[in-house]
């Protein structure tokens, strides 16, 4: 990129492209022989391949074709360290450098302001897909969408949620006179079970009796809640994931 120097945007293009090869030769032999050597600074950031710094100053592509440029120009230069692109057209816009290298995008604002050179080097954005198309649903990807991510940690925050309840609500409601499950251990925990899945899930099926079973079964309205949330966002990224 440069600041108000045409003769810049020909010559580098010359170099670029060979068009121009003829114009820059001759061009090169007048400056040597009737302009004095002008010093001007550079405004670069370090960005390799392009640019690199070492111990000796600046090298990578972009230095070695300014430095060429300059060469055949006839001036001699200072670099200007800068942090990002916005720096390097600071300085340029602010006249504390006169011209500005270093992957400069160019676009329709910035052409307002600037003289840029020809494009030479193009960038964008590629996306890789699987070269094979695995259509419909199988018994694969449904084990994939519980086995990866935090799926794992939320199943089995599922378990606790079904044993531990179920247990506590069983015992207490064994010591009721009317208990809600069975009072044998096989018939009673599993339908004690049943409710803590269901209360898991935000609806419970059947009501404790007991003062514990009656506490549990509250707080489980609010557990419930906030499983459910985090479980369906889970899944629904799961779901994604798998579709990408």
């Amino acid at each position: 990129m440069f600041h108000s120097s045409m003769r810049f945007m020909v010559v580098w293009a010359a170099i670029l492209f060979g068009t121009f090869w003829p114009v820059a030769h001759a061009q090169e032999a007048v400056v040597a022989d009737t302009a004095p050597l002008q010093r001007i600074t550079v405004a670069t950031r370090v960005l390799p391949p392009f640019i690199i710094e070492d111990e000796t100053g600046y090298i990578g592509f972009y230095a070695e074709l300014w430095k060429e440029v300059a060469r055949r120009l006839g001036l001699e230069f200072d670099w200007k360290k800068t942090e990002n692109v916005k720096a390097i057209l600071a300085a340029v816009e602010a006249k504390e450098a006169q011209v500005g290298i270093a992957a400069i995008s160019i676009t329709s604002a910035r052409e307002q302001q600037f003289d840029f050179s020809q494009p030479m080097f193009e960038s964008g954005l590629q996306v890789l897909v699987s070269s094979s198309d695995e259509g419909g649903f199988s018994l694969r990807q449904l084990i994939g969408y519980f086995t990866q991510g935090a799926m794992p940690y939320l199943l089995g925050i599922l378990g606790l949620l079904i044993l531990v309840p179920g247990h506590v609500v069983w015992w207490a409601e064994r010591r009721h006179a009317e208990p809600a499950f069975s009072k044998s251990y096989v018939p009673g925990i599993l339908q004690a079970m049943a409710w803590a899945l269901s209360a898991a899930a935000g609806q419970q099926n059947g009501d404790p009796r007991s003062g514990l079973g009656r506490f549990m079964s509250v707080s489980a309205i609010f557990v419930s809640l906030l499983f459910l949330t985090y479980w369906q966002a889970e899944l629904t990224s799961s779901f994604t994931v798998q579709q990408l």
